[in-house]
């Protein structure tokens, strides 16, 4: 195959169109499409590779797959195992034994299912998997994988078949990415279905160009069509990277424009064009010659920046970790990637074996690491808080709410199936009963309320309500959620119902949406929120308080979108006002007292990952004590919204109250307060429930 230097041009800018956005500089926001321009130009070379073979005669599943295997695995290995000795040194050990997982993932050429499956709301921060970016590479080994199985079975019934098919089989590829991205995101983004279709682009270039190889630059009127057409999919590749952001469905008919984009540059942009002479130049070529190790240690390379930081670092340290990618790169490439490639340097069976021996070293150290639990060290531990206990034996010693013993205790045993039975096993002495110590990662687990099953449910059974007739409905997203073990901590025998949904916040008639949360959810979530007014107007007699929480950030933020029963809006701050006071006065109109518990007070540093870090040095937790005016910027937004209500309506404001001297605690003592970014931890919200007596600020109004 003849080397075209502008296709090393377009590999640089789809690199650095990723790099620069996962190293978060706005300019870039779309840079994500930076590896669709990859599936299609790998779409083209593996099609014309193949192609070029049949009509030789020379075409081999063993040669084909042994040339993948020197491309693509030397480097990728080499960076992996760069990485397990930092990942074991810096991760703490539920991120080293998700790094695991991924490692032995990778390894299977499967990473892309792994990613799809741990996608979710409550996921690890995707921006601190030093291996997501795998999927992509996962997906292209599946397509390896098949698609010359697919020309080697379908050549002999002719190159007219071939591209009918092809042609069926992208137009269905692209129509279960188009509605895919609406009803299941997840999936659409990672799996291989609804990717293949860009892959056929590139094939259908390379078959147009084995068709009219002459036609591309000889006459007159050819030449001005190239020029305008090669600049024409330059100028949708810059459309795509700069206005695309992560609103935008992908894949989708949306990715249309950059797969078309790359599709008329591999067409059009001939050597005597002005963006072939762009693309080839001395500049860019190099980057493309090393655009695959680039990415193999973009990813890392960030990932481990935040995680040492615990937050996003400042944009002068991503763009001096963005040019050392470029340095890694190099090395890689002349030291891994080529003396790899090189058949005399090492034979077929050779490549083999080194590929199948790395591959298994690789799965049992992932699955080691996996099985110990990312070695956590079992000495780093701590009881329960007293004041944890001491709202635990109450609980015991009243005979109720037993199924609160799990949640809480952490013990593992399985809770008696009729939550209003006493918990006869568990002793109802005047002392504390024994509690288990609970590692790091039980400390950090995810604080989901009463019970899991009450997520995006509107359950009035046992498992979700501590009484059978509730005084106090607790309703909202995750932020409702981590009150409940705090309202508990201060009236052990309150009587609540949680009503929660994640993401769904309790406003009425509006919620939020992005790429991960689609209209058909925002959708669920406003049927949601209106059920649970229903159910409030049905119990009125009983429910005398409605507690709302939420961040609210996700109605405020750019990054986000507003659905309203009608259409999707930009997020506009005085509509969410409006609607939350209309919710607030519909609770209100019931003879309900809403209150609102104003987030906590949060930095954008993830404080459970900087706790968990000083625990297991045993430091004090003090030093991921944050500054108040941190917290004030970071949730300036929120805090605009809410003193817009404060006035008239009860709100609690958790900030000022755990606030002191212009700093903000991240702990208490040997307790964690946050399990990430915002949230409260078990331990966490039971001690800030306790000290701020979250029972007497809700059956109190201050404005009465």
């Amino acid at each position: 195959m003849k080397y075209r230097t502008e296709i090393d041009g377009l590999r640089a800018i789809a690199l650095l169109a990723v790099i620069f956005f996962h190293a978060g500089f706005q300019f870039f926001s779309g840079g994500f499409i930076g590896v669709d321009i990859f599936f299609v130009i790998s779409g083209y070379l593996i099609t014309t590779s193949l192609i070029n073979e049949q009509l030789t005669h020379s075409f081999s599943l063993v040669n084909f797959y042994t040339r993948r295997a020197r491309r693509l695995l030397p480097a990728l290995f080499f960076v992996v195992f760069t990485c397990l000795p930092i990942a074991w040194l810096w991760m703490l050990p539920s991120q080293f034994k998700d790094f695991s997982k991924s490692v032995i993932a990778v390894s299977l050429f499967s990473s892309n299912f792994l990613f799809w499956l741990e996608s979710g709301y409550f996921d690890a921060i995707a921006e601190l998997k030093p291996l997501l970016h795998t999927w992509s590479l996962a997906v292209e080994e599946q397509y390896y994988l098949l698609f010359p199985l697919f020309i080697l079975l379908i050549w002999p019934l002719g190159q007219r078949l071939i591209i009918h098919l092809l042609i069926g089989i992208g137009l269905l590829s692209l129509a279960i990415a188009h509605w895919g991205s609406a009803l299941a995101p997840g999936a659409t983004f990672y799996l291989l279905p609804s990717r293949l279709w860009e892959f056929i682009i590139g094939a259908f270039v390379a078959f147009y160009l084995l068709k009219y190889p002459a036609k591309q630059a000889s006459s007159m009127p050819w030449f001005a069509r190239s020029q305008l057409l090669s600049l024409l999919g330059i100028l949708l590749l810059g459309y795509a990277i700069h206005y695309f952001d992560t609103q935008t469905p992908v894949p989708s008919l949306s990715t249309l424009i950059p797969t078309s984009g790359t599709a008329l540059i591999l067409l059009f942009a001939t050597p005597s064009t002005f963006v072939s002479q762009v693309l080839s130049h001395r500049l860019l070529t190099p980057i493309g010659l090393i655009s695959y190790s680039a990415y193999l240690w973009h990813q890392p390379l960030f990932a481990f920046a935040r995680i040492l930081r615990d937050q996003q670092p400042p944009p002068s340290t991503m763009l001096w970790l963005s040019f050392g990618t470029l340095i890694l790169a190099y090395f890689t490439w002349k030291y891994v990637e080529q003396p790899f490639r090189n058949p005399k340097k090492m034979a077929q069976d050779e490549v083999f074996y080194a590929a199948t021996t790395l591959s298994i070293i690789s799965i049992l150290i992932g699955a080691v690491g996996y099985a110990n639990n990312g070695f956590e060290p079992t000495a780093i531990a701590t009881v329960l808080p007293d004041h944890e206990q001491q709202s635990i034996q109450s609980i015991q010693s009243n005979g109720e709410f037993s199924h609160l013993c799990e949640d809480i205790l952490s013990t593992g045993e399985p809770c008696p199936s009729n939550p209003l039975t006493p918990v006869q096993h568990l002793s109802t002495t005047a002392q504390p009963p024994a509690i288990p110590q609970l590692n790091i990662t039980e400390r950090l687990r995810v604080n989901l309320g009463l019970n899991p099953v009450c997520e995006g449910r509107l359950l009035t059974s046992n498992a979700c309500s501590t009484a059978p007739d509730p005084q106090i409905a607790v309703w909202g997203d995750s932020f409702a959620m981590h009150l409940i073990q705090g309202i508990i901590a201060s009236k052990p025998d309150v009587k609540l119902i949680q009503i929660t949904k994640s993401v769904c916040g309790p406003i009425l008639d509006i919620a939020p949406t992005n790429r991960d949360n689609p209209p058909a959810w925002a959708d669920g979530c406003i049927t949601f929120n209106n059920r649970v007014l229903d159910w409030l107007k049905s119990h009125r007699t009983s429910i005398r308080y409605v507690v709302l929480g939420s961040p609210f950030q996700q109605y405020l933020s750019s990054t986000w979108h507003l659905k309203t029963p009608k259409q999707i809006i930009p997020v506009n701050e005085e509509l969410v006002l409006n609607q939350l006071k209309y919710t607030l006065n519909q609770i209100t109109a019931l003879g309900i007292q809403p209150v609102i518990f104003a987030p906590p007070p949060s930095s954008g540093m993830h404080l459970g990952n900087c706790l968990a870090k000083a625990a297991l040095a045993k430091k004090s937790l003090s030093q991921c004590n944050f500054k108040e005016s941190d917290y004030h910027a970071y949730q300036k937004d929120v805090i605009h919204l809410l003193q817009e209500l404060d006035q008239s309506y009860h709100i609690v404001w958790i900030g000022d109250e755990i606030c002191t001297n212009g700093e903000c605690p991240a702990g208490w003592d040997d307790i964690f307060l946050y399990t990430d970014q915002g949230h409260f931890s078990h331990e966490g919200s039971a001690a800030v429930g306790k000290k701020l007596n979250f029972y007497q600020r809700i059956t109190t109004n201050p404005k009465y």
